[in-house]
C-alpha cells in the first residue's frame, strides 16, 4: 500500500500528543494502583500494552480508509454489534452479578461500548439528508432512529448495565436536537422525558440500582452497605489531601478498603 505522506499535514498533532501523553499517565496510575496485587501490574501493563498497538493499527487503517465507506457500511456494522450485545446475553462472562464481556482469544471485550461510536455513525448516516436540506425531524421523522436506539438499549439493560443504556439513549438524542425538532416533537419527547423516571423507578429498576441512586442523595444512609464503597472512596481521595500521597505510596487500597482499584477506583490509589 502506497502511504501518501499529505495525510500527516491535517493531523491534529496537539490532539494525538496530549493522547499520547493521557496515556503515559494511565499506564503510570494503572501500576501504582495495582502495586498491591500478588501477581503485580505486568498482566495489567502487557493487556493495555497489547490494547493500545491493536488501536494504533485501527487508527491507521482509519487513516486510509474512506470515511463515506465507512458510512455506507454503517447499517451493516451495526448490526454485527447488535449481534455481539446478543451474544453477550448467551454466552457472556458473569462478574459482578451482570453479563458484559464476551471472552475473544483470551481479551474481555464489552460489545455495549463498542455500540456507542457505531451507533453514532449509524444515525449520523440516517439522519444526514435532513441536515443537509436543514429540515426540522418530526415524530414520523425521528421513529425510525429512536427505534435502532431503543433496540441496543433494551439489550444493553438487560445485562444489566443501564448507566450505558442511558449513555446510548443521551447521546442519541443530542443527535437529534443537533440536527433539529419540530416544536410539536419538543414538547412531545420532553413530556416523555419529564414521565420516564418515574416509570424507570418503578417498572425497569432493579432494588440494587434504587439503592445505589438512594446512596448517590444521601451516602450516609447506608455507610456500612450500599455507601461502603462511595465513603471509602471519599475517605481515600480525603487523606491524600490536594497533592496526593504520591505514585505507589497509597495506604487504603493497599489494605483493601477500596475495590477494583484499576478500573471503578482507580483514581484512589494515586490519592490515598
Amino acid at each position: 500500500m502506497r502511504i501518501d505522506k499529505r495525510r500527516y499535514y491535517h493531523l491534529d498533532w496537539y490532539l494525538i500528543i496530549n493522547g499520547l501523553l493521557l496515556f503515559g499517565i494511565g499506564m503510570m496510575n494503572l501500576v501504582s494502583a495495582t502495586s498491591s496485587f500478588s501477581s503485580g501490574s505486568w498482566n495489567f501493563i502487557i493487556k493495555q500494552l497489547i490494547a493500545f498497538t491493536l488501536g494504533l493499527g485501527l487508527m491507521l487503517i482509519v487513516m486510509y480508509y474512506d470515511y463515506r465507506m465507512i458510512a455506507n457500511h454503517s447499517k451493516w456494522i451495526y448490526t454485527g454489534c447488535i449481534i455481539l450485545v446478543v451474544l453477550v446475553l448467551i454466552i457472556g462472562l458473569a462478574a459482578g452479578g451482570a453479563k458484559r464481556w464476551i471472552s475473544v482469544f483470551g481479551f474481555s471485550i464489552q460489545p455495549s461500548e463498542l455500540m456507542k461510536p457505531i451507533l453514532v455513525v449509524f444515525l449520523a448516516n440516517m439522519l444526514y439528508e435532513k441536515k443537509r436540506q436543514n429540515m426540522p425531524l418530526s415524530l414520523k421523522d425521528i421513529a425510525k432512529p429512536v427505534l435502532w436506539t431503543l433496540l441496543p438499549f433494551v439489550l444493553i439493560v438487560k445485562q444489566p448495565d443501564l448507566g450505558t443504556g442511558i449513555v446510548i439513549i443521551l447521546v442519541s438524542f443530542s443527535m437529534l436536537w443537533y440536527v433539529g425538532l419540530k416544536k410539536s416533537t419538543y414538547a412531545v419527547l420532553f413530556g416523555l422525558g419529564a414521565i420516564s423516571p418515574f416509570f424507570a423507578w418503578y417498572y425497569l429498576m432493579k432494588p440494587y440500582q434504587k439503592m445505589r441512586v438512594l446512596s448517590f442523595i444521601n451516602i450516609d444512609a447506608d455507610p456500612a452497605g450500599f455507601g461502603y464503597h462511595a465513603k471509602q472512596a471519599i475517605i481515600a481521595v480525603g487523606s491524600g489531601k490536594f497533592l496526593g500521597k504520591g505514585f505507589m505510596n497509597g495506604t487504603q487500597h493497599k489494605l483493601q478498603f477500596i475495590p477494583e482499584h484499576h478500573t471503578d477506583f482507580i483514581f484512589t490509589p494515586y490519592r490515598v
